[in-house]
């Protein structure tokens, strides 16, 4: 009954969704209750774990890149853009509308960062790290690190993963977790962060 309800409101608006279930989630035959429901299993991730206070220096990384944080929704729209891989022009005023709830003002819950090579925006990340310092959480979360196929194994994703660690370190948390695709795991571990868990992604609706 809980799972339908959670799921209720995507049916009304046909829209898909994906649940994580991991280390800690519950009941445990929560996987096997998701399936029931209707969704399909999508992909295993290792959960990862970095120590801030062992943060090595920046990774090397292409001349010219430049890496800021988005302060206002023209900014938050190249990085909305960035991340769902859509063509510069395209409208992603809805997406802005989502992440400016957490990613815009003086101490945004969310730091959104885009990194520019030559001027031209070739990657995004972004951090949670809480939106006020005397309640930070237990620690950071790095997410949704994208780097376009033209700009791709030259280091921009290393280099906005570790601009991302720095911001949470200057916020005063002591670590940084993340879910790594395949392509990423090398890359994370390089950066100090280590395996921990796996965290499974259910789909709804179900592939194919």
């Amino acid at each position: 009954g809980a799972i339908d309800r959670a799921l209720e409101p995507f049916r009304e608006a046909g829209r898909p969704m994906l649940w994580h279930v991991g280390p800690t989630s519950s009941p445990g035959r929560l996987p096997q209750a998701l399936a029931a429901a209707g969704l399909s299993h999508d992909e295993d991730e290792p959960g990862m774990v970095a120590d801030l206070s062992r943060l090595g220096p920046p990774p090397a990384a292409p001349a010219g890149l430049e890496i800021r944080q988005a302060g206002d929704e023209d900014e938050l729209a190249v990085w909305s853009r960035l991340w769902a891989g859509t063509p510069p022009d395209a409208n992603v005023d809805g997406l802005v509308e989502l992440r400016a709830a957490c990613g815009l003002g003086p101490d945004p819950a969310t730091a959104h960062l885009v990194g520019r090579l030559d001027g031209e925006p070739v990657g995004c990340a972004a951090v949670f790290v809480g939106g006020r310092r005397d309640a930070l959480p237990p620690a950071a979360l790095v997410e949704n690190v994208v780097t376009v196929p033209s700009a791709r194994r030259a280091g921009v994703a290393s280099a906005l993963t570790h601009a991302g660690l720095v911001l949470a370190r200057e916020r005063g948390l002591g670590r940084a977790v993340l879910t790594s695709s395949p392509d990423g795991h090398g890359l994370y571990r390089r950066l100090g962060f280590r395996d921990c868990c796996t965290v499974s992604r259910y789909r709804y609706p179900p592939a194919g």
